[in-house]
């Protein structure tokens, strides 16, 4: 897709969410929007090949870390109390 195939996209998508939606969104809201629906294949790929590595890593035992050991080590680092 060429840059002015997007940027017309883009504008159509923005000018409908400002039609439709009844909240005011800025600028920054709309592009953030747009990135969330229509991810660039650069962005799909690095996605992809995350999710293969940590299925990779499960099915070789790699659990990972439980989430509140590494909120509490993070507390701990920046001497948050609990």
């Amino acid at each position: 897709m060429t840059v002015s195939e997007e940027l017309r996209q883009f504008h159509e998508f923005a000018s409908n969410r400002l039609l439709n939606d009844s909240a005011e969104l800025s600028l920054e809201e709309l592009l953030d929007q747009w990135r969330f629906e229509n991810p660039s294949s650069m962005s799909v790929g690095k996605d992809v090949s995350a999710v293969k590595e940590a299925i990779k890593d499960y099915k070789e035992g790699d659990r990972g870390t439980i989430a509140g050991e590494h909120s509490a080590t993070l507390r701990a680092e920046l001497g948050i109390g609990e």
